[in-house]
Parts: C-alpha cells; structure tokens; sequence
C-alpha cells in the first residue's frame, strides 16, 4: 500500500517512514499506527493531526505492547476498528473502547471473563467481536457481552473459547449475525486432553439448532472440530440462505447428511470444508455416493477441502468439476484416494484453479515424473506437494 504523506518538525511533508525517526508513532501503513516513544511537542501534534484522520489501529504485530502505548486510542476519536490481537502483556480492563465497532482481542492469553465483562460495559457501539484462542473466557463472561449487544452485532468469533450449549440461546438472539466461529481444532488445544475433550464435547446440536433457529442471516459458520456436531444440527441450518461458507471440518458429520441436502439450501456457497470427516468416528465419513450429488448441484464454489477421507474417489472430483468448474480455485485433497486421472481433469477443466493440494494419496503412484509433466503443463497452478522433493512421501 502506498504511505501517505506526513507534515513533520521541519515544515516539509515526508513519508511515514522518515517520521519515524522523530514522531511518537511508527506508522504500519495509511491506517495503522503504534506508540514507539518520546519526542518533541510539535512531532507529537504533527503525529496527533494524523491520528485524527485513522479509521483503524492494528496492534496486532507488537505482542509486547504495554497499555501506555493503547492511549494513542484517547487521541483517535474516529477509530472505529481496533486489533490487539496477540498482545499478551495488554491488560484489557484498563483500557476503554467508546467508539470501538470492531475489536479484535484473540490470541490473548491473559483475557478472562472479567475482561470481556469490562469490554461489554464500555463498548457501546460494538457490532464485531473476536477472542479466539482465548481459553480462558467462558460462558459467563460472554453473556452479557451478547445480551448487550445482541442487537448490533454481526461478527462473532469465539474459536477455542471454552464455551458451551449454554451461550447458544444468547447467541440465537443477535438476529442480525452474519458471522459465527465456535471452532475447536484439535492442533490449537491449550488445555490438558481431558479438559479440552470437555470443552469440544460441550457445544453440540443442541445449541447449533438454537442458533440456527433464529439467526437467519447468517453468511459464514465454523464448526470446525466440533466433535459432537452431527447431520442433525446441520441440517438445522438449511433455512439460512445466505449462507456462503460453511467449515464442517472434523465433525461427526457423515453421509447421512448430503442427501437432505436436495434441493441445495445454499445456493451462493462458495467456501466448503469437509475435511476429516471419517478420522477415528465409525459413524461419520463421507462416500462418493452420498456426496457427489451435493457438489455437484453447488454452482458457484470456490475453495474446496476434502482432505483426510480416503473414500473420497475420482467420481466425486467428476462431480465436483460438473457443478463449479468454472468457479474453483483452491482444492484440498491430501489423503483421499483420487489418481492422476482426477489431478489433470481438475487443472484442465477448471480454469480459475490457482492452489491444489494434494499429499498422502495411496493412488498418486509414479509421482516424480507425473509431478514434473504436470508443472510443465499448469505453470499457474500452485500444485503444493507436488514436487520432487515430496516425492518421499509417497
């Protein structure tokens, strides 16, 4: 992004960077700034006129922030996106978020419900909120922030939050949500197994259909690792239509599911995560059979992971390429049982296709020279795994 030009002490106009140097503030880029320290009084309101024309202020590269360098928000009365995402020596019960729309605290270690309480209580204008990967944070922390702002809000991330069935009725009531994580993957856990296994296992169908049952207007949800998420609590959101991107991904979801599915409740679906689906659940997994007649009535889907289900053969790739071949640009495909065959079906049919993953696949025999053919004949592809180098995995 091109900076934008800064007055400075010396009367002139410089760039962002050559303020550096002699401003309080380390600009990131036209809308990002961070407190860097102590200058003179005039470099401070050559820095504080800048600060009034902010919009946003991204935190999120400084993880040693301190709450001194926050304040810059006291003289950012227009900011209305903040991101302290990742800031773990921030203490967010001392820092005030009036104007704030979107705020972005995840990956903050040290947040808690008392915290997010205290967010709930000077945000009065939030409509987007996000604390992944904030352990710490419960239901009881979240519930007044929900039930304060039920009414605004349209994003919310919860992704690696203990939470639980409990909050979904509280959730069920922002009916203007177009937003919602409750993901758990298994490779971000904080917890001890037994306590995370808990804490996975305490969102299910029940608060998903409770959800699904009110917030109409939802356009992207993730229920990534959400174990006890089966067919019954996805098929509580075939009334949101507007659904664009749907992350079903190491549920207990299973074949059972695709066709209820028929006609297609989602017709603008551009983003479909199936990936995991049979690992280590008897009663899940996902077939050619089953899931063919789904992909294939999507007319528009873009981005396509249906790693790690090895009954995933080249009929569903058929399938697949019959419904949105002229939309497809990212597919997954590592450990599924597709060939060759379905690989240059897949980078000749589907001319948008730009990222394709494939690796661990028992069928891709003879791989370093099929791999080399292949980048010669789709340079434009960024075909990953399919290297010499990954050759060794086959």
């Amino acid at each position: 992004m091109k900076r934008r030009p800064l007055p400075h002490a010396g009367g002139g106009a410089g760039t962002a960077d050559a303020a550096v140097q002699f401003l309080d503030f380390r600009f990131l880029d036209l809308h990002h700034v961070v407190l860097f320290g102590l200058v003179s009084k005039a470099c401070r309101e050559a820095a504080l006129r800048y600060l009034h024309t902010l919009s946003s202020l991204d935190f999120s590269p400084y993880q040693k922030l301190i709450n001194r360098a926050v304040l810059v928000l006291r003289s950012s009365p227009h900011v209305s996106r903040v991101s302290v995402a990742g800031c773990t020596l921030l203490r967010p019960d001392r820092v005030m978020y009036d104007n704030i729309q979107h705020l972005d605290v995840s990956n903050c270690r040290q947040l808690t419900d008392a915290h997010v309480e205290h967010i709930a209580q000077s945000a009065s204008r939030l409509v987007s909120f996000s604390c992944a990967n904030c352990i710490k944070v419960t239901d009881a922390g979240l519930m007044p922030l929900i039930t304060t702002h039920h009414n605004a809000l349209v994003h919310l991330d919860l992704a690696n939050t203990s939470i639980s069935d409990v909050i979904a009725d509280a959730i069920a009531t922002c009916v203007n949500l177009r937003f919602l994580s409750v993901a758990h993957p298994s490779h971000q856990y904080s917890l001890p197994s037994q306590q995370s296994h808990a804490v996975v296992a305490s969102f299910t169908d029940t608060g998903l259909l409770a959800i699904a049952s009110s917030c109409l207007l939802l356009e992207s949800v993730n229920l990534d690792g959400r174990v006890r998420i089966t067919s019954r609590g996805v098929l509580g959101l075939r009334g949101i239509t507007s659904l664009t991107r749907l992350n079903l991904s190491k549920t207990a979801v299973g074949d059972a599911l695709f066709p209820h599915l028929s006609p297609l409740p989602w017709p603008a679906l551009v983003d479909l995560n199936l990936c995991g689906l049979s690992a280590q659940r008897a009663a899940a997994g996902v077939s050619d059979a089953s899931l063919g007649p789904f992909l294939a009535a999507c007319r528009h889907l873009e981005r396509v992971d249906l790693s790690a289900n090895m009954a995933i053969t080249d009929a569903t790739i058929n399938r697949l390429l019959h419904g949105s071949a002229t939309t497809l640009r990212c597919v997954y495909l590592t450990r599924t049982s597709i060939s060759w065959d379905a690989i240059w079906r897949l980078a000749s049919d589907a001319p948008h296709l730009r990222e394709l993953v494939v690796a661990r696949c028992p069928k891709l025999t003879g791989f370093k020279a099929k791999a080399k053919q292949f980048h010669q004949a789709f340079p434009v592809v960024l075909a990953q795994h399919l290297s010499d180098q990954a050759a060794q995995w086959f």
